[in-house]
């Protein structure tokens, strides 16, 4: 049985360059909980790559939620994708949850996807899948932080 609180969510978002080499969404789908920032561009050297930031409004990850992340980028597309903090995974008792993540790079497309960390609780389920499609060309960078639970509340690596 699902838990009652379990979501489907979907982000889907594609980003292509324009005339004048930014970096600009081109088409977005998004489903509660899953949200995304408009882009904004934060990097003096790198003027034209969009940085966005996927948001969660429930405040973390429950038992029975299926989250779907989609990024396209067209040929040229720069990007950076990060979190607004850190994700909390809760107790999941009589479920768990899953993301998958799947990034698509055309020929010359860059993104980097960096998360805040995961901060799993005692008796947290969660399961992740990151697929990641590069064309010839293309660069992708990751890198995700899980922490050892809540340590204040003797919760280390209490989760599966």
């Amino acid at each position: 049985m699902t838990p009652p609180t379990a979501t489907e969510g979907v982000l889907e978002a594609s980003f292509r360059r324009d005339a004048r080499g930014r970096s600009t969404l081109q088409a977005l789908r998004q489903r509660f909980p899953l949200r995304m920032t408009v882009p904004f561009y934060l990097d003096r050297d790198d003027p034209g790559m969009a940085f966005v930031y996927v948001q969660n409004p429930t405040g973390g990850v429950f038992a029975g939620d299926r989250l779907h992340t989609a990024v396209r980028a067209a040929g040229g597309a720069r990007g950076h994708l990060t979190t607004q903090s850190a994700t909390k995974l809760y107790r999941m008792e009589g479920g768990e949850a899953r993301q998958e993540l799947r990034f698509e790079l055309a020929p010359g497309a860059y993104v980097e996807h960096v998360p805040d960390p995961l901060i799993p609780q005692a008796g947290a389920r969660f399961s992740q899948r990151t697929i990641v499609d590069l064309a010839p060309g293309s660069a992708f960078v990751a890198a995700e932080t899980v922490a050892p639970g809540r340590r204040a509340h003797g919760e280390r690596f209490a989760y599966d």
